[in-house]
């Protein structure tokens, strides 16, 4: 009996303690890289990349393809 009321403890307790929103140090801290994949890139009219890969890097394009 006692190990039913341990388990039962540690199971409510981890779903109290579980993280529900989202990360408050991200805002503060954001990633430097970003990574857009499987997108549709038009290059120029009538020129599309399909399931490309856009980088970035500090807020600059730095590769496409």
């Amino acid at each position: 009996m006692m190990k039913i009321k341990t388990i039962l403890f540690l199971s409510i307790l981890s779903i109290l303690t579980a993280q529900v929103g989202p990360v408050k140090a991200l805002h503060r801290n954001p990633p430097r890289a970003w990574a857009l994949t499987n997108a549709a890139i038009h290059v120029a009219p009538g020129k599309t990349i399909e399931n490309g890969m856009v980088v970035m890097w500090d807020g600059m394009i730095k590769s496409v393809g």
